[in-house]
């Protein structure tokens, strides 16, 4: 088998990744026939992947159809929702309440769940395909990774974000006037789930006056949504659940976490003075803490990365599908971990974020370069499949959310000092792209040659 040294590149293969889309339609004929065959044996399975199942498949897309029940009682889904089997008040856009023609019987669950779990299959034949057969390994981990399973069981509306952000790509990559409809996916999805409008950097590799005016109609999409929506924004706020801080991903979970880390010792130590409670609970400690993260990683190793004259040969070597995948799966991780705490479903789009990781190891011009997007991929596996190993610490010692444990502490700081890590990666990836952007050659007057992105 051929290996990538440095200063050589392995060269992309060309087509649909149909091992990719194979595996996601073997994994899912292997649950369905699961559940069909025996139901009491389904549930346990699904437990090894370290998450708690409802008691039968699909429970967020039947919520949506709960909500159009409702709302035709005349019910404010606002405030109550007695039509959804959990009871879950409407959390989601004002935009979702516009479908009128949502089905709100029960009886469309299984087949709009099995249709999101098809489609999410099938979408993965526009993954990038990996250079060499053993790059196969990361993207097929990642696809039956409790993250990627917690989506799709559930059919969370985050599958079908991450299948029309991975078409708008593909959309984007053909260029021309295939761009344009690329784009307005995207929007769509932002309208849909807010979120996803930070993919919109995707814009800057546009020339100049067409990278403007998509910026332009981006501010204007999200502006005019949130003037026009502002009231029921303000309803929808205390209905978002917040996950628990050790369990969700989030910039916020270490800062937060550190004050019932600090609770932790001084109990270790016997120390019970009023003082130390309080400073376990102080806000500045946790601002500060937030800061200090911010600043080394992110911004300083961020920015570190993004100015490596290996990183833009690298990326140079690329094709617009690795790099542009990438790129977005970037900026949605990237963002959800910057503004806030979020469920462990979300993470799907390290899915758009392997391939390109894999393919910069083949095209690396440099031993150091592919040493660190090697363990980038390992850190993006390990953020997907870390439920697991985190529920084997917690059935044998206290978890970090009941007090804690020397081992329970230690994995869990472990985990976000590595989610903080590759936050850094990221942000150098997205620097470089936006450097190396025909927008910011006219900003500032210089532009990264010749790894620039092609207009």
């Amino acid at each position: 088998m051929a290996r990538s040294t440095p200063g050589s590149a392995v060269q992309p293969k060309a087509g649909g990744n149909l091992i990719a889309s194979a595996f996601g339609f073997f994994v899912l004929g292997c649950f369905v026939a699961l559940y069909l065959a025996d139901r009491d044996l389904y549930l346990p399975v699904l437990r090894l992947w370290a998450f708690q199942p409802f008691r039968y498949p699909f429970i967020d897309i039947e919520w949506f159809g709960a909500v159009h029940a409702c709302l035709r009682q005349g019910i404010d889904v606002y405030v109550s929702n007695p039509c959804d089997e959990l009871g879950r008040a409407f959390n989601y856009s004002p935009a979702w309440l516009w479908m009128s023609f949502w089905p709100a019987s029960r009886d469309w669950t299984n087949p709009l769940g099995l249709l999101f779990a098809c489609v999410l299959a099938l979408s993965f034949t526009m993954l990038p395909r990996p250079r060499q057969r053993i790059d196969y390994a990361p993207v097929l981990l990642g696809i039956v990774s409790p993250m990627t399973l917690y989506a799709a069981e559930r059919a969370n509306i985050d599958v079908m974000i991450f299948v029309l952000i991975l078409w708008a790509v593909w959309l984007i990559e053909r260029g021309g006037w295939l761009g344009l409809p690329g784009y307005a996916v995207i929007l769509v999805c932002g309208v849909l789930k807010f979120y996803p409008f930070v993919a919109m950097i995707l814009a800057l590799r546009e020339r100049f006056r067409l990278a403007v005016l998509l910026s332009v109609v981006t501010v204007a999409v999200a502006g005019g949504f949130l003037w026009i929506f502002h009231a029921e924004l303000a309803r929808i706020a205390p209905n978002i659940p917040q996950p628990s801080i050790f369990a969700a991903s989030g910039a916020v979970q270490l800062p937060l976490g550190f004050g019932s880390l600090l609770r932790y010792a001084f109990a270790s130590l016997g120390d019970d003075d009023p003082v130390a409670g309080q400073v376990a609970d102080s806000r500045f400690l946790v601002t500060g803490i937030f800061v200090a993260l911010l600043f080394w990683f992110p911004m300083r190793g961020g920015s570190r990365l993004a100015v490596r004259s290996d990183l833009g040969i690298a990326l140079d070597r690329l094709t617009e599908m690795e790099r542009l995948a990438m790129v977005a799966g970037a900026a949605l991780v990237f963002g959800c971990f910057i503004i806030g705490r979020n469920s462990g479903y979300r993470q799907i789009h390290m899915l758009l974020i392997i391939p390109g990781l894999l393919a910069l190891v083949r095209s690396s011009p440099t031993a150091a370069l592919a040493r660190t997007c090697r363990r980038a991929v390992a850190a993006a596996l390990f953020l997907m499949w870390f439920p697991i190993p985190m529920q084997w610490l917690n059935d044998r010692f206290r978890s970090p959310a009941d007090g804690g444990s020397l081992p329970t502490w230690a994995f869990w700081i472990g985990r976000e000092l590595i989610w903080w890590w590759f936050a850094a990666i990221l942000a150098g990836i997205l620097m470089r792209f936006v450097g190396a952007s025909p927008m910011w050659a006219a900003v500032t007057g210089r532009w990264d040659r010749p790894h620039a992105n092609r207009p």
